[in-house]
C-alpha cells in the first residue's frame, strides 16, 4: 500500500475569503476514491478552520481568544465539507484532532484507520490548543505537522503540499520542476506567505527537507488548482515542483 499525506493550506480552501472551496475539497475526495481502487492510501491534513469561523463570525482582533473561537465556530463546516464529500464516493472519513500533548499517542488509531479503509482528516486543534496561534514547536504550522505525521506517525512514501502557488518559483517566478542537488536550490527566487495560513513556500520547503530521509520519500510542492493534481502526481506526471534532495543539503539555505 502506497501512504499519501497531503496538506492543504487555509488559502486555497478558502474562496476570496467569502465561501468554503467545495470544488477543490471534491475533487481531492474523487481522486482518493479512484486512488483508493489502485492501492493507494490517503492522509489529509487540512487548514481553515480560524479562516473558516471568520467567515461566520467576522475577523479576529488578534485575540489569542478570538482565535479559539474562531476555530471552534469554523471546524464544523470545514470538517462537514470534508466528510460530505468523501461520502459522496463512498468513502468513510475520521476526524483526528491534534494538540501538541497528543503527537506522541494517536499513531495504532491513525495506522488502523489507515489499514482499514478510512481516510484519516488531521488538524491541529486550536480551540484548545494554541500552539498553532503562537507558532511554536510541532504544529507551528499546518506543513509541520502534515511532515511530522508522515515522518513519524504512518512512515508515508510520498509527502504533497498543495498551495496557491504552482510550485517552487525561480527568480522569474516559473516553477522549478524539481529539486534534486544544490544547483537547484541556488536557483529559488520568491517565497510567498498568505494573509489567511501561517507558512509559506519556505515553510513547505522545510518540512519537505525533514521529510526526505531517504531516496524512497518524494516531496511535492504543488498548485491546488491544478486539475487532478495529486492522481498526476502519484502517475509520475511532471506537476509542481518534486523535492528529493536529502536534507542537510538545505540546512543552510533555510536557516
Amino acid at each position: 500500500m502506497e501512504k499519501l499525506v497531503i496538506k492543504i493550506g487555509s488559502s486555497s480552501l478558502i474562496n476570496n475569503g467569502r465561501e468554503l472551496n467545495y470544488e477543490l475539497i471534491n475533487g481531492i475526495a474523487r481522486q482518493a476514491s479512484i486512488l483508493k481502487d489502485e492501492g493507494v492510501a490517503f492522509v489529509i491534513v487540512t487548514s481553515g478552520a480560524i479562516a473558516s469561523g471568520k467567515m461566520i463570525l467576522g475577523q479576529h482582533n488578534g485575540n489569542e481568544v478570538r482565535n479559539q473561537v474562531l476555530a471552534a465556530v469554523g471546524q464544523r463546516p470545514l470538517l462537514n465539507a470534508w466528510g460530505n464529500a468523501f461520502d459522496r464516493y463512498g468513502i468513510h472519513s475520521g476526524l483526528f484532532l491534534f494538540s501538541e500533548e497528543d503527537l506522541s499517542k494517536p499513531r495504532l488509531p491513525l495506522v488502523e484507520a489507515i489499514d482499514e479503509g478510512i481516510v484519516p482528516i488531521i488538524n491541529a486543534n486550536d480551540t484548545v490548543s494554541i500552539s498553532e496561534i503562537r507558532k511554536l514547536a510541532i504544529s507551528a504550522d499546518n506543513d509541520r505537522l502534515a511532515s511530522f505525521v508522515a515522518r513519524f506517525l504512518i512512515g508515508a512514501d510520498k509527502l504533497i503540499l498543495l498551495t496557491d502557488a504552482q510550485g517552487v518559483l525561480d527568480a522569474q517566478k516559473q516553477v522549478i520542476e524539481s529539486i534534486e542537488q544544490m544547483e537547484d536550490v541556488d536557483r529559488i527566487g520568491w517565497f510567498d506567505k498568505t494573509d489567511l495560513g501561517t507558512g509559506g513556500i519556505d515553510s513547505k520547503l522545510k518540512e519537505a527537507r525533514d521529510f526526505i530521509t531517504d531516496a524512497s520519500k518524494i516531496a511535492y510542492i504543488a498548485g491546488a488548482s491544478i486539475e487532478d493534481v495529486i492522481l498526476k502526481i502519484v502517475r509520475g506526471e511532471k506537476v509542481g515542483t518534486r523535492v528529493t534532495l536529502p536534507n542537510q543539503a538545505f540546512l543552510n539555505f533555510i536557516w
